[in-house]
């Protein structure tokens, strides 16, 4: 029998040592059992063998390890074998917090909040009494390998063949670059999975990077190797072209030690996204690194079947029920209309019409049409300013059991703004001054 929570706090701080004793304490008192295994270098190994139901997780563990590297390494296990991952940390970063939804987390709970032993004992409260059933907590996007991607046409077929080939070689960088939206960010993490086998590696998006390099690689005179020890040397990166030269220079400077350490794993490397071929070539002279390039999606006009059914499983997996399967004719007719937003685009649009004709607001051919005349054809794509539709908004927060932080992050936005967007539902007359 799995054993119910494993609690991981970074003990060595007494305010957390008394907080895993109090959580400890109030779960004990409604009769569920719990454990808090000592930390050390086995930690990620021992958590893997013990697959509780429940892991509470701090984002250090210790030296040896971070919340999203324990996460990381269940990688390998289906999504239904996995526990549920509830992180109880005085970490505060807003892109800590969607990694680590976006990895599976059901909560992220700040430790400094008064209610934080609480909370943290009835959310595991609640999974457990609904272990059975599906968790409404689950992110709707499952992690993706590279034989999920859906390839039907030729040109997403070539591409990812070409990453399958090059995932088995020693290559120190892999480039993917692609017009925006085409799903880029998707196809480097999948492409990490099946190049990392070793199941760990960080996700550095720099839109909101703003740390030191040499830290986070676990070379810094303050780290001590502890990131080294995560296992962090492994890397995507979303958005290269928002670097200043200022990573490609460290990376340089520093290459011997990131690629030539003997004690570093052999799979280690780089996998970077960007939506700039002068970007992709520059970094590829540098670092004798390789370009995969994606495809725009209007060369894609094969897979948007097989898309359209996968938004379609995202919307079900927001509202909570099955949605039709629109017919082949419906389906014929989508295919052969422009999407000059790329995949942001075709998801946005097939997620709030199917949910509207589910809800009944009308009819689907009718609905998609109004969704894309609405869609802002100048998106930027930047999560925290896209604009959020109202209907999939109202689906997802319903969803998360109205918890601003977790339907946040399974949007990609910042909880202010889908707060402002369910105020605005609630309230949709202004009120005068």
């Amino acid at each position: 029998m799995r054993e119910d929570v494993c609690i991981v706090l970074n003990e060595r701080e007494p305010p957390k040592s008394k907080a895993a004793e109090a959580l400890q304490a109030k779960l004990q008192s409604r009769g569920i059992t719990s454990s808090r295994p000592v930390i050390d270098r086995n930690i990620e190994e021992v958590l893997v063998t013990r697959m509780p139901q429940v892991l509470l997780l701090d984002y250090l563990i210790g030296d040896y390890s971070t919340g999203l590297d324990i996460m990381n390494a269940f990688s390998s296990y289906p999504v239904e074998q996995r526990p549920h991952f509830i992180f109880l940390t005085d970490e505060p970063s807003l892109p800590v917090a969607v990694e680590a939804m976006r990895l599976g987390a059901v909560n992220y709970l700040e430790l400094e909040h008064p209610n934080s032993i609480t909370l943290a004992a009835d959310t595991i409260t609640n999974l457990l009494q609904q272990s059975s059933q599906p968790s409404a907590e689950r992110p709707p996007h499952k992690t993706l390998r590279l034989a999920d991607l859906i390839a039907n046409g030729p040109a997403s077929r070539k591409a990812v063949e070409k990453a399958s080939v090059l995932a088995i070689k020693p290559v120190p960088l892999l480039l993917i670059c692609g017009p925006a939206g085409s799903g880029l960010s998707t196809f480097a993490h999948a492409l990490a999975i099946e190049k990392f086998k070793h199941g760990y590696f960080s996700i550095v998006d720099l839109m909101n990077f703003d740390g030191d390099w040499a830290e986070h690689f676990g070379l810094g005179a303050s780290n001590e190797g502890r990131l080294r020890l995560g296992r962090n040397l492994s890397i995507v990166i979303d958005h290269l072209e928002n670097d200043d030269g200022e990573l490609l220079g460290f990376l340089c400077d520093r290459r011997k030690e990131i690629w030539e350490d003997p004690y570093t794993t052999k799979d280690v490397g780089i996998i970077a996204s960007t939506t700039s071929k002068e970007i992709a070539r520059l970094w590829q002279k540098a670092l004798a690194g390789e370009v995969i390039h994606l495809p725009t999606l209007a060369e894609r006009h094969e897979d948007i079947p097989a898309l359209m059914q996968r938004f379609i499983g995202e919307a079900e997996s927001m509202l909570g029920k099955a949605i039709k399967i629109p017919d082949s004719e419906t389906i014929t007719w989508l295919c052969h209309l422009d999407w000059p937003g790329h995949l942001g685009q075709l998801r946005d649009v097939i997620i709030d019409s199917t949910l509207r004709c589910a809800l009944g607001q009308g009819k689907l051919r009718d609905l998609i049409i109004e969704a894309r005349e609405l869609w802002d054809l100048d998106h930027s794509f930047d999560a925290h300013n896209a604009p959020i539709s109202t209907y999939v908004a109202a689906a997802v927060f319903e969803a998360s059991h109205h918890n601003f932080r977790v339907a946040a992050a399974r949007l990609g936005c910042a909880p202010d703004r889908l707060r402002a967007v369910i105020e605005s539902q609630r309230d949709p007359c202004p009120r005068k001054p």
